[in-house]
């Protein structure tokens, strides 16, 4: 076995640590990456604009597919409409009409036009308390969403 001198031991300890400090920073920017991806489910305000511009509203717990170009709610599949939609940003895929479908808003100004939103039994909780930050209403499954205008 070779004996080392007394620099290079100190240089393979410095390049050993330089390349442990290396591979921390490779998996660090990995679960960053991983954290950026879109979520599996999200809280959502969904609106039918297949009438015109105003329509009713639900506020309820959606599923993404895994490209994040289709949305899934309660038994239906809508699609993005890559912006070519007039006030409307999704379409049902077998009904072909027009959605606005977005993230809920902390001051529930979710609608561009004011209407009526239901919000889902299922995330009612966590909307008002995670979303509004107002748990004292978590009661409240009712509301007329005021305009963004």
């Amino acid at each position: 076995m070779m004996q080392l001198k007394p620099d290079q031991e100190q240089l393979n300890k410095a390049l050993l640590t330089e390349s442990l400090a290396t591979l921390a920073l490779r998996k660090a920017r990995a679960l960053c990456a991983k954290r950026r991806m879109r979520p599996k489910h999200r809280i959502m305000y969904i609106e039918y604009k297949g009438d015109g511009i105003v329509g009713p509203a639900r506020t309820g717990r959606v599923t993404f597919s895994k490209s994040g170009k289709s949305v899934h709610y309660r038994g239906k599949t809508f699609e993005t409409l890559n912006g070519t939609g007039f006030k409307a940003n999704y379409f049902d895929v077998e009904t072909r009409e027009h959605y606005w479908i977005s993230g809920c808003r902390k001051d529930g100004r979710d609608a561009l036009y004011s209407t009526e939103v239901e919000i889902d039994d299922d995330v009612l909780e966590k909307y008002w308390e995670e979303i509004r930050g107002k748990p004292e209403n978590k009661h409240i499954s009712k509301l007329i969403a005021n305009s963004k205008y």
